[in-house]
């Protein structure tokens, strides 16, 4: 047994050989499956294994591991079986370690160890990240009897075979839905309209220093402990790197579209505000910078309604939300949801639903009665990542079942919806069984639903929703909109929406503007610039989901337009070059993606 980690070795050593496999085609994945079961009985490192580790990249592991279109990438059955059984086998020796009554604090050293030995990151980051995660992970294994198919299953997906996603249904209402009419959307002119300005995923790094190294070794970069830069140096206002963006970036953001855009009606901010630094999170600092980050927005906007929904860098550690039922003294979320109970309704004048901030960090309220309800969800109840859904999954904290009562309200009111959420449905952090019941509602409401909004991705997309019983009709659209952030390698973005208020309540028309980050930190020019406008530049006809559908059928044939596409969802050419070029399997998953808003029926 290899002797630095002492019975963990052994999985980080197959997940080493595994990633190293997915994101290296000229490796011979079985070879290092076998040289990692030879470490472990040995107790030495396989002279390929140690190969394998020598050619580490774990930025680009995560990028591929992060975009794979569903379950686990590259690898034929065959393969994924043998990765699951294996997994199996070195987890359960783990479990044995932690339910033998080996002290938590050893396990944590040994994976410690592991992360510095096998330079997965640099050891603050291994030991400030295992610091902040273990308590949750001990207390769930505590809570549940869990085995090694269970975790290979949560890590790798449902091809491991554990059923540790239970099936649960939403009940929807009993009234019928009424007769679908497909709308027929006017040009802006020919009626009346709001502006709408969403903004997403800031994440305001308050430790970001200018002057400082922007191409380090850690995940994020850009701090003054790092040190002067000299290939890479932090701008004022940001670099095109690994790096989130000061506070003044987010200000002069701020302050331009209050110059340029004086006719904003709502603002829609739809996560995420703590920075990516996550082996340094704390909950004090988390909670500085919703509130800052937040405060400073309604300085800006005093007079308008600003709706926010929560991201996965909100909870402290990332993505962990428990889910009501789960709550305990360890894992208690009430910091948060308190945070976001004080500050997020003193943004808006109308009416908050009662409880729901409290219990799950979601709401509803109808800034315009009788016309436009405005619903704001907690995609972490979704989110695969987040490990307390092990203990209940089932319909977490009552959000899915409460949102399809919202909407029947709405549906008997005559009312039309915006949902605002951070992680989109279609993406592979959401969980099947979750994805497929938000599906169902939106199915349900297609009619009532007017617009979705997310971020989460940093990029420039969509994806279109279709009827679950006649595939080939579009029923809704979700925008996912750019980052204001420039993590990573792109140039900070926002959009606005114009929105027919006559009868539909859906989008007309929307411009993404970006900031010339280059130019902002070589000139002091921080002004934004129309990259384009959905209607004129990329639908070529109106934003409806039957043209989003077509626009996604044309791609698959048409180059030109999705090399158009490719360049508005990157904005930034550092971000395409760091993405590298999008041969064939790039351009499958991409248009996969722009298809698929149920993760139990991607459509690839």
């Amino acid at each position: 047994m290899v002797e630095t980690g002492g019975v963990l070795a052994p999985l980080i050593a197959i997940t080493i050989a595994a990633a190293a496999a997915a994101a290296s085609p000229q490796m011979d994945y079985r070879r290092l499956v076998q040289a990692a079961r030879t470490s472990y009985e040995t107790g030495e490192p396989h002279p390929y294994l140690q190969r394998a580790l020598d050619a580490l990249d774990v930025r680009h592991i995560h990028h591929v591991l992060r975009t794979r279109p569903g379950g686990i990438p590259r690898w034929s059955p065959a393969d994924q079986d043998t990765l699951c059984n294996t997994c199996a086998f070195f987890v359960g020796n783990i479990l044995n370690e932690f339910y033998s009554g080996v002290p938590v604090d050893e396990i944590e050293e040994q994976a410690a160890q592991i992360c510095i030995t096998f330079k997965l990151y640099p050891e603050e980051v291994c030991r400030g990240t295992i610091s902040l995660a273990t308590p949750s992970i001990a207390e769930l294994l505590a809570r549940r009897n869990t085995t090694g198919d269970d975790i290979c299953t949560f890590a790798l997906g449902a091809r491991c075979g554990a059923a540790i996603w239970p099936p649960w249904e939403v009940q929807l209402s009993d009234k019928p839905k009424p007769p679908h009419v497909e709308p027929v959307l006017p040009e802006p002119s020919d009626t009346t309209t709001l502006k709408i300005l969403q903004l997403s995923d800031p994440h305001v790094d308050l430790a970001y220093a200018a002057g400082s190294l922007a191409d380090c070794d850690l995940p994020m970069c850009c701090h003054a402990a790092l040190g002067p830069g000299t290939n890479g140096t932090a701008g004022p206002y940001g670099a095109l790197a690994h790096c989130d963006i000061p506070m003044v970036t987010l200000e002069r953001t701020l302050d331009w579209i209050v110059d340029h855009h004086p006719d904003i009606d709502l603002i829609y901010m739809t996560g995420d505000l703590p920075a990516h630094d996550i082996w340094n999170q704390t909950r004090e600092g988390n909670q500085r910078s919703i509130r800052e980050s937040l405060h400073l927005m309604k300085g800006r906007f005093a007079d308008t309604p600003i709706f926010s929904s929560i991201g996965n860098h909100a909870p402290c550690f990332i993505n962990i939300y428990p889910p009501e039922s789960t709550i305990s003294a360890t894992n208690n979320i009430s910091w948060l949801a308190d945070t976001f109970k004080d500050v997020w309704p003193t943004m808006f004048s109308s009416d908050v639903s009662p409880g729901t901030i409290e219990r799950g960090s979601y709401y509803s309220t109808r800034p315009i009665p009788g016309q436009l309800r405005v619903i704001s969800i907690n995609s972490n109840f979704c989110n695969s990542l987040n490990w307390w859904l092990v203990l209940d999954s089932v319909d977490p904290s009552g959000e899915l079942q409460w949102l399809a009562d919202q909407l029947q309200e709405a549906e008997d009111a005559g009312e039309k919806v915006h949902l605002l959420s951070h992680i989109p449905p279609g993406i592979t952090d959401c969980l099947p069984v979750w994805s497929h019941q938000f599906n169902r509602i939106v199915n349900r409401y297609e009619d009532t639903i007017a617009a979705q909004f997310y971020g989460h991705t940093h990029k420039d997309e969509f994806e279109v929703f279709y009827d679950l019983e006649d595939a080939a009709r579009a029923v809704g659209m979700a925008y996912i909109a750019p980052a204001a952030t420039t993590y990573s390698f792109l140039n900070p973005a926002y959009r606005i929406y114009t929105v027919d208020t006559n009868i539909t309540w859906m989008a007309l028309d929307y411009d993404t503007y970006i900031m010339n980050l280059t130019q902002a930190n070589s000139a002091n020019d921080t002004s934004f610039h129309l990259l384009y406008s959905a209607r004129a530049d990329l639908l070529e006809a109106p934003p409806t989901p039957q043209n989003y559908d077509q626009l996604v059928q044309r791609m698959k044939t048409d180059t030109a337009k999705f090399d158009q596409y490719m360049d508005y969802f990157y904005h930034s050419a550092a971000a395409q070059a760091d993405a590298g070029p999008c041969g064939p399997d790039c351009r499958r998953t991409r248009i996969c993606a722009a298809e698929t808003s149920d993760t139990s029926r991607p459509r690839c």
